[in-house]
């Protein structure tokens, strides 16, 4: 994933996974970009030290788990005044090329 990633936007990616439990949220301010990649659900420890991030200037990509907890994502993006999805569609479609010149 990282790989993919970094081809899609030009940042330079450090991979810190982390479980949930194992997050440091003191280390959000050293990084220019995070990425919640697959979260089953989004705690609202988790949504509170993400807004704060974001209102310090951070950025944050997020890539959805195909099963979500869509009560913590809606809550999560109700906090960041964002419009919350509702469901997911799923289309067997492949992306065969990307553009990135």
């Amino acid at each position: 994933m990282i790989t993919e990633i970094g081809k899609l936007f030009p940042i330079e990616i450090t991979h810190r996974g982390s479980s949930l439990k194992q997050i440091d949220y003191s280390s959000f301010g050293t990084n220019n970009t995070i990425i919640l990649n697959e979260l089953p659900a989004i705690s609202s420890g988790l949504t509170a030290e993400l807004r704060k991030y974001l209102e310090n200037g951070g950025t944050l990509v997020v890539v959805p788990d195909s099963m979500p907890d869509f009560v913590s994502y809606s809550q999560f993006f109700t906090t960041l005044g964002i419009a919350p999805f509702t469901s997911l569609i799923m289309n067997p479609e492949k992306v065969e090329k990307l553009m990135l010149e």
